[in-house]
């Protein structure tokens, strides 16, 4: 099979290119003939696709270049790419994308066929213009069928995969429960408690509500230091708040790094405060590092945290539960560990790498199958 990925770009601060490369490694590892079409490559991807030979080719697909000449361009690349490669299918990423592959997938007789990579609203694009819907968690395929009327037959889940170098090293690591020496060990003040996020600074990812209950906690508890890996436009309305409320102190912020696996190893415990999510792949290396977790009901989070066994589970914007499961957790340290262990250990048998790869295969069969049927 020769698969076509077309996405607005490919960086190492963007979680869906983490997914994206899972894919086409996945795939390429399974004997399939991989292309990519984007906006933009990180070196750091430009890297890794050359060394698996995958052919990547740039077109002018990043957001801030919408508009009608550069989709006619982008259609006129993915068509003329797909007639001289005799692609088989396309798998498209965000709905601009979704848009160039409808079009060059008529024009070219192929399957289409798209990720919902979170939850969407407005338009209703995305429902109309593909074979087939590959969504990453069981609440965005319902979200899709009531909001977006999409029929259960054209919707396939499969969580995403990271790259097996990445999931290797995530399962061949020793649980959290000796700290390993790395760059990040010098975050440990006084044997302080480390909590820790690895998310964008941006609405979606709720950061202005988990610092109200930072506050809150370091009210009961100030043994710990909080530490957030990321960037983003709401970073500094961020660090205006905490020294506002006095707490900067108790705060540090290490800005986007590649060796989040590192950064992992040296912490206790792991927080995702988002309202939106489709299978959060922070939250899956957080927990294949050992890591106890906390985090929102949204997205595929329900389907990776056992509620009271795994993790814990709370609604977004509730402020004292969220205090109260860290608060929890901080004062058992045994309970952090042995929650750890047990949230690894079900993620290991539940999403292992092998069987969400076979899942991605056969949901490619799956539309192929029937687009033959339906012809």
């Amino acid at each position: 099979m020769k698969i076509f990925h077309i996405t607005p770009e490919m960086t190492t601060s963007c979680g869906t290119s983490v997914s994206i490369f899972g894919a086409i490694e996945a795939m390429k590892k399974k004997g399939h003939q991989l292309y990519i079409l984007s906006g933009s490559f990180d070196p750091y991807y430009l890297e890794k696709l050359s060394k698996l030979e995958v052919r990547y080719f740039l077109a002018p697909l990043s957001q801030h270049k919408k508009n009608l000449v550069n989709f006619f361009i982008c259609v006129w690349a993915a068509i003329r790419l797909i007639k001289k490669e005799k692609i088989n299918l396309i798998h498209s990423h965000h709905r601009w994308n979704c848009l160039i592959a409808a079009v060059a997938g008529k024009s070219t007789g192929i399957l289409n066929v798209t990720s919902d990579h979170n939850i969407l609203y407005g338009k209703k694009t995305l429902s109309f213009v593909t074979d087939g819907i590959i969504t990453d968690s069981s609440s965005n395929r319902e979200h899709l069928r009531t909001y977006f009327h999409v029929q259960e037959r054209k919707i396939k889940v499969v969580p995403p995969l990271m790259s097996f170098e990445r999931y290797n090293k995530l399962c061949s690591s020793s649980l959290n429960t000796e700290k390993c020496s790395n760059e990040f060990s010098n975050l440990k003040e006084n044997g302080k408690f480390l909590v820790g996020q690895v998310a964008r600074f941006s609405e979606e990812k709720g950061q202005e509500y988990f610092l109200d209950v930072i506050q809150e906690v370091l009210k009961e508890f100030k043994n710990v230091k909080f530490i957030f890996l990321g960037d983003g436009p709401l970073k500094d309305k961020f660090i205006q708040k905490a020294e506002k409320y006095g707490i900067l102190s108790y705060i540090s912020f290490l800005g986007a790094k590649n060796n989040v696996l590192d950064f992992l190893k040296v912490l206790d415990l792991f927080v995702i405060s988002s309202n939106k999510e489709g299978f959060c792949l922070a939250a899956t290396e957080a927990i294949l590092s050992g890591l106890a977790i906390v985090a929102t009901t949204v997205g595929g989070l329900p389907d990776q945290i056992i509620d009271g066994k795994t993790g814990f589970l709370v609604q977004y914007g509730d402020r004292d539960a969220l205090k109260k499961k860290i608060l929890t957790l901080l004062q058992s340290p045994q309970s952090m560990k042995t929650m750890g262990a047990k949230g690894r250990e079900y993620l290991l048998r539940r999403y292992s790498y092998e069987k969400i790869a076979d899942e991605l295969e056969s949901a490619y069969q799956h539309f192929f199958a029937r687009r033959i049927s339906e012809q």
